[in-house]
């Protein structure tokens, strides 16, 4: 039994040669299948089944292709937005903790987010980054 085991691995390694394998985007789209399946079994309807199996063989042919060049551009391209997501839930869970003692305000001019302490009354801000001054109340 062990010689079988041991064998199956060898193929497998053997068939896994020049293959992609997994990366982030690989293990976004098990979870995403996972929790899709999830939603079927408690909802149980047909569709959401299908979806389930579109992303389940989406991550194998991902997993199996050769072709490291397309994998590589759209692992990147998921890292990218995946930080951007991350970006925007910790900027509203740093909001949200500090909404007591400061306020936050877009610059009128480039857009950046600019923090000031709550409770001071009418306050000159001025944009670090474009130098765009503004008079808010806080």
């Amino acid at each position: 039994m062990l010689e079988f085991f041991n064998n199956l691995r060898i193929r497998y390694s053997e068939f896994m040669v020049g293959r992609y394998g997994m990366d982030k985007l690989n293990w976004a789209i098990l979870v995403a299948a996972i929790v899709v399946h999830v939603i079927y079994r408690i909802l149980g309807f047909f569709f959401i089944r299908v979806i389930s199996w579109i992303l389940i063989i989406l991550l194998i042919v991902r997993f199996i292709s050769r072709d490291h060049g397309s994998r590589t551009k759209e692992n990147i391209w998921w890292e990218g937005k995946s930080k951007e997501i991350t970006a925007a839930i910790a900027s509203a869970d740093r909001s949200w903790r500090d909404r007591k003692t400061t306020l936050y305000f877009n610059c009128e001019g480039c857009k950046t987010k600019l923090s000031v302490p709550r409770g001071k009354g009418k306050v000159r801000i001025v944009c670090p980054n474009c130098g765009q001054e503004m008079f808010k109340n806080t």
